[in-house]
């Protein structure tokens, strides 16, 4: 979701939903649909995420993880935060640490092992 309508392309007024509901139970109008392009760090190409809904009273956007993930990129999270990738772009040495599997858009964790380690190539 995204306040930032002037950055989606392929725009449409006619969404699914017409009201988010924030986690303070708060609902907000959804004003659009579209397709929102950004740039990767280090990427010479666009990303594009499908079916962004456009919320103009959310103050920040906000991304799923699980729909980054169904677009081509690895998301990797650790004590520094979050870092996002090309799936062409990384290289991973070392052992499982966890498996998951996707369950209505979440991720559930199966098992876990000692720590895996991921190099940016």
């Amino acid at each position: 979701m995204t306040h930032e309508q002037r950055k989606l392309v392929n725009l449409s007024h006619n969404v699914p939903h017409n009201k988010v509901v924030a986690s303070n139970g708060e609902s907000m109008s959804v004003g659009a649909l579209g397709d929102y392009r950004f740039r990767l760090k280090d990427s010479d190409a666009d990303t594009v995420l499908k079916d962004v809904l456009c919320v103009p009273e959310l103050s920040v956007n906000l991304l799923s993880v699980s729909r980054l993930i169904s677009n081509g990129i690895f998301v990797l999270f650790s004590d520094e935060g979050c870092q996002i990738f090309k799936k062409d772009s990384f290289h991973v040495e070392g052992r499982l640490v966890a498996t998951a599997t996707e369950v209505n858009g979440t991720g559930l964790i199966l098992s876990t092992m000692p720590m895996c380690l991921l190099w940016r190539m």
